[in-house]
């Protein structure tokens, strides 16, 4: 079976792009999937998360890349959560000073490498980016099948949708880069029922029509509680209304 490589991306930050790269993982672990997931964004939340205040064992992304080379087996830590394990590559800040110092070309298929040797071990690779089309977000989606765009249903996370897509469409067209990636799905996070937030919805719905999926993500106070324990929320509290709702979007995903 081919692996599926899904990168969560928006130009916007406080999207939930670090949540909904868990969930998705933890998700797929459940349904028996074996599960890698890298973290690309220097803030380094997921890799926070996943840690839970252990130190990295092997190499961060920072120095796998500076060095050029393809993720080991030593890189690659692991995390089990109810008996479900995922497997990480951490990140950490310097991933913010990295894109000068690259010199390997072209620098646009450093993730290619990356997971070039580890790729073919795992069903699903899930990536988080960090909110910008620099380097490693560009490198990310090159690398990858798949793109799910988590926003907030107000207008400058919609207009960051706008500009991801833009990306997307230029690296297709590239023909340098050979990508077929597609857009999987919209996903609106941290919804409240309110006037604006369904205005919200609708301009995304008038904009992309069936990309848009349903349900949205129910703003929840699990959510956090979750983070705050270190665990993904469909792990934490599986009935509450956000865990819900990411297991009926992601079964829509079809991965």
């Amino acid at each position: 079976m081919k692996t599926i490589t899904i990168t969560i991306a928006n130009h916007k930050g406080g999207v939930a792009k670090s949540q909904t790269a868990i969930e998705l993982a933890y998700c797929q672990a459940k349904k028996g999937k074996k599960v890698l997931v890298v973290d690309t964004d220097p803030q380094a939340n997921t890799t926070d998360l996943l840690l839970a205040g252990n130190s990295p064992a092997g190499r961060c992304l920072p120095e796998i890349l500076l060095d050029g080379d393809t993720i080991h087996s030593g890189d690659i830590m692991s995390r089990s959560f109810g008996g479900f394990s995922i497997d990480y590559v951490c990140n950490n800040i310097e991933a913010s000073r990295i894109e000068q110092r690259i010199t390997t070309s072209p620098r646009e298929f450093i993730l290619v490498k990356a997971l070039r040797e580890i790729k073919n071990d795992y069903d699903i690779i899930v990536i988080d980016t960090p909110p910008s089309a620099e380097l490693l977000g560009l490198a990310a989606l090159i690398a990858s099948d798949l793109i799910l765009i988590p926003v907030t249903p107000d207008k400058p996370s919609i207009d960051g949708v706008e500009s991801i897509m833009r990306v997307v469409q230029a690296v297709k067209n590239n023909e340098f880069f050979k990508s077929s990636i597609s857009v999987a799905g919209i996903l609106i996070t941290r919804y409240r029922f309110s006037l604006s937030t369904m205005k919200g919805k609708r301009n995304l719905i008038e904009r992309y029509g069936s990309l848009v999926i349903d349900p949205p993500i129910r703003e929840c106070t699990k959510v956090q509680q979750a983070v705050d324990n270190s665990r993904p929320v469909l792990d934490y509290d599986a009935d509450c209304s956000a865990a819900k709702d990411y297991i009926t979007a992601f079964d829509k995903l079809s991965l």
